[in-house]
């Protein structure tokens, strides 16, 4: 056997469709004690910014999920949002797409304000980040009435902070 060059070692990056194929895999088996190669996947996942910031969208727009691997990768994908949206000025840097990307985190919250406590409460940390690097942030009032009252309470916490 001839050892390999450095060419042949060499591996593409995933696309975003293998990201996405794989995330609940690796979810649930860092959930189940694997955790040193699927905890540096799901962390080097998430340095994927944008693309990370997609898939976790898109796995959250399915509305609350009830299996224990859903919502196990619906508490991931919301940690991501919250995470990444740490620095939502660098993710978008145009004022139409900051206000689009705050816009459906308000959409994410409001669909996931009777689900699990762990996801509503990332996005709603999410949402505070987006709406503080946009200027907008006021409390939580304009979401007041769309969202039951132990969301309301823990935005309102939020604020206090």
């Amino acid at each position: 056997l001839r050892p390999m060059t450095q060419s042949q070692t060499f591996v593409a990056e995933p696309s975003p469709a293998d990201l996405a194929k794989h995330l609940q895999q690796r979810v649930t088996m860092f959930h189940a004690g694997e955790e040193l190669y699927s905890g540096k996947w799901l962390a080097d996942f998430q340095k994927t910014g944008l693309t990370a910031w997609h898939i976790c969208i898109e796995k959250l727009q399915m509305g609350p999920l009830h299996s224990c691997d859903g919502e196990l990768l619906q508490a991931f994908c919301a940690q991501t949002l919250a995470r990444l949206s740490r620095a939502f000025a660098s993710w978008f840097p145009d004022v139409e797409s900051r206000a689009i990307a705050r816009d459906c985190l308000e959409s994410l919250l409001t669909g996931h304000a009777h689900g699990q406590s762990l996801v509503w409460k990332q996005l709603a940390l999410a949402l505070a980040c987006a709406e503080l690097w946009l200027g907008t942030w006021a409390a939580a009032a304009s979401l007041n009435s769309s969202l039951p009252g132990t969301v309301r309470r823990f935005r309102g916490l939020r604020c206090r902070v």
